[in-house]
C-alpha cells in the first residue's frame, strides 16, 4: 500500500488534502510540524510527502531541503515532495526547494487528486495558477 505524509500545522489543510485522496487506497500519515517529518519518513518510508508552505517551526521549503540533503547523502531514498502554496512569491521558493510538485490554496480537490496520482507515478505536478507572468521585451511594446 502506498503511503503519503501530509505535514501541516493547520488542521483544515490536512483535512482538505486527505479528503481529496482518501479513496485512492493510500495510507495517509498526518503530522503537525516540519521537524516531525524526517523521523516519520525514516520510520514509514512513504511514497510521497506533501508539506504546507507555512508549517510552524520549520516551514515546507526548509523541510523539503532537509529531505533532499538526506537523500543526496544516501541516508534516505529519494521521495517526491509537493508543497502547498499561498501566494505567487511562494512559487519561486518552491522551485528553489526543488520539489516535484505544488498545490495552490484555496485547494481544488480535483487538482489535488490528479496531482497526487501523477506524483505517485513518478511524474511532476505544478498547479500553474500562480506562475509568474512573462511579459514581452520592453521594445516590443512600442510601436
Amino acid at each position: 500500500m502506498q503511503q503519503v505524509i501530509i505535514a501541516a500545522d493547520a488542521p483544515w489543510v490536512r483535512k482538505e488534502i486527505s479528503s481529496a485522496i482518501e479513496d485512492l487506497g493510500i495510507k495517509i500519515i498526518e503530522v503537525n510540524h516540519g521537524v516531525e517529518v524526517l523521523p516519520i519518513v525514516k520510520q514509514e518510508n512513504p511514497n510521497l510527502i506533501i508539506l504546507d508552505f507555512q508549517i510552524g517551526n520549520m516551514g515546507g521549503p526548509a523541510t523539503a531541503l532537509e529531505l533532499h540533503l538526506e537523500a543526496e547523502s544516501q541516508r534516505l531514498p529519494h521521495i517526491p515532495i509537493a508543497l502547498c502554496l499561498d501566494r505567487r512569491a511562494d512559487v519561486f521558493l518552491a522551485k528553489r526547494a526543488k520539489v516535484e510538485g505544488w498545490f495552490i490554496k484555496p485547494f481544488n480537490p480535483i487538482k489535488i487528486r490528479k496531482g497526487v496520482q501523477a506524483l505517485l507515478k513518478g511524474d511532476s505536478y505544478y498547479d500553474s495558477y500562480l506562475e509568474p507572468i512573462t511579459l514581452p521585451p520592453k521594445n516590443s511594446l512600442q510601436g
